[in-house]
């Protein structure tokens, strides 16, 4: 497949990449692609042309480049393959392609950079580019869900810096972002919304604080159950909602203002934050911890753990 790539004929290349897309989802897949030369080959099929518009591309052109965003969005699943990725010189191309109007080319590069947005290379490579406009754009205008999730959840990687953020708010884009909430049965769009909606109220202005009364977001996060930034903010100052009373005990609510407010130090205190996470995530979900067996240490006395073949005694 990875041979095929180089092939001149386009359908061929389309299809290899599409091959690609699919068996890439596995981890030994993705290694022998990489490893094979086939991320150079998928991130040169991107390439639209020198200073070609998406819109006014060849349309076998764009369809080569949506395949190839499609193969490189399952590869990059991998670490070292992101890392190839960047090398490859692909994020300049991801760029040109992130001004597409059409969503089946959207999906997959979006997908690509979200998945990438990780590496923290990605990170300021996307802001360097001029890519968070028109993340915030696509999602304020497409109605397919699953683009306006991979948006959301870019975002949310992203807003790691405060320069990421305030690009974000000069755009308007916590404004699609809060209307996204109403979809109440989409959980992962809701989880990259409320994640990304967090991460831009860090360090709120006046008019972050104006977006967000005029959306009703803590009403809407409240009633989905993820109040992130709301919850964060109301545990951090020693307080609580009386609604949250109407969900659990006030012996439950006193013990989750003592575990959020309890300093914790050392790799036991990162356990306990994970599972305070994970309560305020999955209230209701049966949690079971499972400790490794060790065997119980030996003491130098003590009789050996395993029986001996008794020493035969010498006759007379």
């Amino acid at each position: 497949m990875v041979r095929i790539l180089s092939h001149k004929n386009a359908e061929l290349q389309c299809l290899a990449a599409e091959c690609i897309s699919h068996v890439a989802k596995f981890k030994r897949a993705r290694k022998t692609v990489r490893e094979n030369g086939g991320i150079t080959k998928l991130v040169k099929l991107l390439d639209l042309g020198q200073g070609q518009a998406v819109e006014t591309a060849d349309a076998t052109k764009i369809n080569m480049a949506r395949c190839a965003s499609l193969a490189l969005w399952s590869c990059s699943k991998s670490n070292k393959t992101k890392i190839a990725i960047r090398k490859a010189g692909a994020i300049r191309l991801l760029a040109t392609l992130l001004k597409s109007t059409h969503e089946n080319m959207l999906i997959p590069v979006v997908g690509t950079l979200q998945e990438c947005a990780s590496e923290n290379e990605y990170k300021i490579a996307i802001r360097e580019h001029q890519m968070i406009p028109d993340l915030v754009e696509h999602m304020r205008v497409s109605e397919n869900q699953e683009l306006q999730r991979h948006c959301a959840s870019a975002l949310f990687k992203c807003a790691e810096d405060a320069e990421t953020r305030q690009i974000i708010r000069a755009h308007r884009g916590l404004e699609p972002l809060a209307d996204l909430l109403q979809f109440k049965s989409n959980t992962q769009l809701l989880s990259a919304v409320t994640g990304a909606i967090w991460k831009c109220s860090i360090d709120p202005t006046p008019n972050v604080v104006k977006i967000l009364q005029e959306k009703k977001v803590v009403e809407q996060l409240v009633g989905a159950g993820f109040s992130v930034s709301d919850l964060t903010k109301t545990l951090q100052a020693g307080q609580y909602n009386t609604a949250w009373l109407n969900e659990i005990s006030q012996s439950q609510l006193t013990q989750l203002l003592t575990a959020f407010n309890m300093s914790m130090v050392g790799a036991s205190g990162a356990l306990y934050g994970i599972l305070v996470a994970f309560a305020f995530l999955f209230p209701n979900t049966e949690l079971m911890i499972i400790f490794l067996p060790l065997p119980p240490s030996t003491p130098a006395t003590s009789h050996p753990p395993w029986p001996q073949t008794p020493t035969p005694r010498s006759s007379r």
